[in-house]
């Protein structure tokens, strides 16, 4: 509720976001995808056609690896899953206070995940209040299993998820250093030119960082953090490197992102 205030001060409005697609309830099939996409995003997965399989020795290793990074998260999600749900089984009815207060969370994570901010990337952070309630009756469930073997099970796909959470944290931050030495690069080739004129981005995050090291401002014309697709990302192609290309067409540098 602070937050929307704080909007309605500043902006008049309660979000500063442009809704593309507009809001309306999705069906079955683009809710699968969407949820296929989170969960890839989620474990910071690439897509397949992404991953080096060539017959080279190095080529073979990283696709084991990620074949056994993709298996191992799927396992662990699928129990962890399966742990929320039965023990929601066993214990909702004894502790229902604590459903009816998921039931409120649940419906404000559902409407902005998965209504107003349809993205991939926005779900985990929407999801986050209500994680901490979810794993309320499997940490029970857990506590009160007399079966040794069966707690073990459990401790180690905790420890399991513990372990994949760090691993996707640490190949997000891996990916995000390389988008922004590649924007630090881009920056000493404007400024080796002596760039001068208008500098257009077609992502945000580009157009953050590149103002940050130019030192003057870098134009992203949308008002949420997805591609810029109106850019024209053609003209006099000046340089390039694995994620951009810039152009330059009179006094105009479009700096536009793969």
């Amino acid at each position: 509720m602070f937050w929307v205030l704080k909007n309605y001060i500043k902006t008049g409005m309660v979000y500063i976001h442009r809704l593309n697609p507009p809001i309306y309830l999705h069906s079955l099939g683009e809710y699968t995808n969407y949820f296929a996409r989170f969960y890839h995003y989620f474990w910071e997965i690439p897509l397949p056609e992404k991953v080096n399989i060539s017959g080279t020795l190095s080529g073979s290793l990283t696709y084991l690896f990620y074949n056994l990074y993709y298996i191992a998260t799927f396992i662990t999600t699928a129990i962890l899953s399966l742990g929320i749900i039965l023990s929601l089984f066993k214990y909702g009815k004894k502790y229902k206070q604590y459903v009816f207060l998921m039931l409120p969370i649940a419906g404000f994570v559902f409407y902005w995940a998965f209504i107003i901010f349809w993205g991939p990337h926005d779900v985990g952070r929407y999801t986050f209040p209500l994680w901490l309630f979810l794993f309320l009756f499997p940490v029970k469930l857990i506590r009160e299993t007399n079966k040794p073997k069966l707690r073990g099970l459990f401790y180690i796909i905790i420890a399991a998820f513990c372990i994949l959470s760090t691993i996707s944290a640490f190949g997000i931050t891996l990916h995000m250093h390389n988008i922004d030495s590649q924007i630090l690069q881009i920056s000493g080739e404007l400024q080796k030119i002596n760039a001068t004129g208008n500098f257009t981005a077609n992502d945000e995050f580009t157009s953050s960082a590149l103002s940050y090291y130019l030192k003057q401002p870098v134009k992203f014309n949308l008002t949420r953090n997805v591609r810029d697709t109106n850019i024209p990302c053609y003209g006099e192609h000046i340089f390039f490197s694995k994620n951009f290309d810039i152009f330059k067409e009179q006094r105009e540098y479009r700096i536009c992102r793969r």
